[in-house]
């Protein structure tokens, strides 16, 4: 009788400890998950290639199948300085114009007072790519005038307002940041780029222009 009742407690602790160790086990990997969804992966600086050709200076990354063409007379520079930029760090290539000079109320991120920089980098999130797509779903339903649907070779992307434009033509120091975000999987291809009250038209220009060479040729 005794070795029946001691043998039902072991049977009971092998069941506790059997469901303690699932338990366990469906815990860390729903919060590996979690951690993983929110983790953000920048593609790094080494892996854009500039080339030198007949048609001008042209950045590749093959990983990413990402190409694109910097403006004639245009400064190009990797980075991987962390800087501010949309809420995230930021790492990848910044191109800017020969008479770029940084904003004075700013001088934490490198906003232009004069002349033009857009910045390049794309970094793999998969809560951000879900929410970017889900943006696109919702402002193409209702109207907003800090968000727009772009299209660049095909793929949908998002472009967000951060500032007010109508504040440039009153305040000299006031500026405009345009982010363009272009979710493919759970990475996310980025520019950007600062609108100030001197540089309105030519940097809205430039950078329309600037998009027409950015290619993404590689979806997978």
């Amino acid at each position: 009788m005794k070795l029946l009742i001691k043998n039902k407690k072991n049977i009971i602790l092998l069941v506790v400890l059997i469901l303690i160790i699932a338990v366990g086990g469906i815990f860390w990997r729903l919060k590996s998950q979690r951690e993983e969804e929110f983790f953000v992966k920048f593609e790094p600086p080494e892996n854009y290639v500039i080339k030198e050709t007949p048609e001008g200076k042209i950045v590749e990354n093959q990983k990413i199948g990402l190409n694109f063409k910097v403006p004639e007379d245009w400064n190009l520079e990797k980075t991987d300085k962390i800087t501010w930029s949309g809420g995230i760090n930021e790492y990848g290539i910044r191109i800017f114009t020969s008479d770029f000079k940084i904003h004075p109320r700013s001088p934490w991120i490198l906003i232009p007072f004069e002349g033009c920089l857009i910045n390049i980098y794309t970094f793999y999130n998969r809560a951000k790519a879900d929410f970017i797509r889900e943006d696109i779903k919702s402002v193409q339903a209702i109207r907003d005038e800090k968000k727009e649907v772009i299209e660049i070779n095909n793929h949908s992307g998002m472009k967000y307002i951060y500032g007010d434009f109508d504040a440039l033509s009153t305040n000299s120091y006031a500026f405009v940041m345009l982010n363009i975000e272009i979710p493919i999987n759970d990475r996310i291809y980025a520019l950007e780029t600062y609108i100030s009250a001197k540089n309105k038209e030519r940097c809205l220009q430039e950078f329309d222009k600037f998009l027409e060479t950015f290619l993404i040729v590689k979806t997978i």
